[in-house]
């Protein structure tokens, strides 16, 4: 059809329609033609950025496969190679800096890469290896999770910085000798093998000219095996014959002591070095009194009921009684009945202990009032408290570190006044456990309530105060504080016989 004839059509249209609907109609074209314009204007067309080409000169290293392939990032300004490795088994990706803008040089080292990386693939483990200092974290990291305060249940806040401080050393050999950013599988094994005698020559921060012990040094690598083993081996970052070989420092056959020990005799002189003394020192405030006194029992209590420092700390009025086997003997009547819970106890096991500490506990008691603390008997308050104007009143617990401080200043005072030779010996609050067991063993205390009532094994005590029991028979020293024995015979043994009774159940 031509447009003459079009036209012609249109206009006999046009004759049959009212010249008001014309007019209406073209109204409306003419508003509809308005709104659309209108919301042309109200959207807000986003401009479109072209982003830069990450990928520059991407080529792939062996022709018909596709997992592996080189390319320059052209975000850098070095315009270095990378290569690109995908593992369809793991579903991972691996990427690595060639540190070249030289493409024979790329393609030559990713062959390398991929040969490698390739290997670790077909032996399941990780593409991503790490160094030794990651090592050291991932596994702090990891046994972060086992913090617990219940003993035997979880490792506790103590023991978890004790595990830090040890494998650290792993970490500082190794940027000593160069390898802190040299991957796991690549460090040679042979270096472990001088890893003891290294730490043996390190000087000590505490206690400066006293060379490490071998045991100590031992437990140290003992740390840094398992912490191989833990990471390394079981996340697939090395395999068992690329750990490091390790070699234990000899130690002797017979258990020796950790720690120093006070003597009877020295116990007696510090205890009265603090009574007539040091609570007394002029210039110190009414708080510093009522603090040294109080510390001053927490010390005789210590060192009477032969506690772990952190079983001393957790103990509550609610734990002690009176025995139950007590008489109207004047000794018996000091006796009192401490319960060691099991979450409180080193060894996961709830026991009891007897010890004479009855007037220290009333002394103690006076000292609070003082302080404006009221001790409230059978609460779930902790005896040995954090003695601060703000912590008083809180229930907060005595810390080890504040124990340690005032023991140091005390042993410093009796040395330096004449009270005792401390000498090169160094004094923990430990040794108030030590102390306890000889002094036991001396008095002829038998070993199993000894055992009981420290809740250690009866084989520890025989191999590792084996000189106090040979100096005890060849002297034949009698027995002292015997109705202190009888109630630990009784109360004791009567306690371990409900917890069997109890278990069987």
């Amino acid at each position: 059809m031509s447009e003459l004839d079009s036209l012609s059509d249109l206009l006999d249209v046009l004759k049959t329609v009212n010249a008001d609907d014309l007019k209406d109609a073209l109204k409306l074209v003419t508003e509809l033609k308005q709104r659309d314009l209108s919301k042309k204007e109200d959207i807000k067309v986003p401009e479109i950025k072209e982003e830069p080409k990450v990928y520059l000169n991407k080529e792939y290293v062996y022709e018909g496969r596709q997992d592996c392939y080189i390319y320059q990032d052209n975000r850098t300004k070095a315009k270095n190679y990378y290569i690109n490795i995908w593992d369809s088994k793991t579903q991972r990706r691996y990427k690595q800096s060639l540190k070249t803008t030289k493409r024979e040089i790329a393609i030559s080292e990713a062959m390398n890469i991929y040969a490698e990386m390739k290997g670790r693939i077909k032996e399941g483990r990780k593409l991503n290896s790490i160094t030794s200092k990651d090592l050291v974290r991932e596994y702090q990291n990891l046994r972060r999770k086992d913090i617990s305060e219940a003993t035997h249940v979880g490792l506790t806040l103590r023991s978890f910085n004790a595990l830090c401080d040890r494998i650290r050393y792993w970490e500082w050999y190794m940027e000593e000798l160069g390898y802190t950013n040299t991957r796991l599988e690549n460090i040679p094994r042979e270096i472990g093998i001088g890893f003891g005698n290294w730490i043996k020559a390190r000087e000590k921060k505490a206690a400066v000219g006293t060379p490490r012990k071998n045991r100590t040094i031992n437990a140290i690598i003992g740390a840094v095996k398992k912490m191989y083993h833990d990471i390394g081996v079981e996340e697939n970052y090395v395999k068992v014959d690329e750990i490091p070989k390790f070699k234990y420092l000899k130690v002797p056959r017979e258990t020796e002591f950790a720690k120093d020990v006070l003597t009877a005799d020295e116990y007696t002189a510090v205890t009265n070095y603090m009574k007539y003394k040091w609570v007394h020192e002029k210039g110190i405030t009414k708080n510093a009194y009522l603090k040294r006194r109080i510390y001053a029992l927490t010390f005789t209590i210590h060192y009477y009921t032969g506690c772990r420092n952190k079983e001393l700390l957790g103990i509550k009025w609610s734990d002690i009684s009176m025995p139950r086997h007590n008489n109207k003997d004047d000794v018996q009547k000091v006796n009192r009945r401490i319960l060691i819970p099991a979450e409180n106890s080193k060894t996961g096991k709830s026991r009891i202990i007897i010890a004479p500490i009855g007037k220290q506990l009333d002394r103690l008691k006076k000292w609070y009032t003082e302080f404006g603390y009221y001790v409230k008997e059978d609460s779930n308050d902790y005896v040995f408290l954090k003695t601060t104007k703000l912590s008083i009143g809180t229930n907060t617990p005595q810390t080890q570190k504040s124990m340690s401080d005032n023991l140091e200043m005390v042993l410093a005072g009796a040395d330096k006044e004449g009270y005792i030779v401390l000498g090169d010996r160094r004094i923990s609050n430990y040794s108030a456990r030590h102390h306890y067991i000889t002094e036991a063993l001396l008095r002829g205390v038998d070993i199993y309530d000894i055992s009981l009532n420290c809740g250690v094994d009866i084989g520890y005590i025989q191999s590792t105060y084996s000189h106090v029991t040979s100096d005890m028979r060849g002297q034949g020293i009698t027995k002292n504080l015997g109705a202190h024995k009888l109630v630990i015979n009784d109360e004791v043994r009567e306690f371990n016989r409900n917890q069997e009774r109890t278990i069987g159940n």
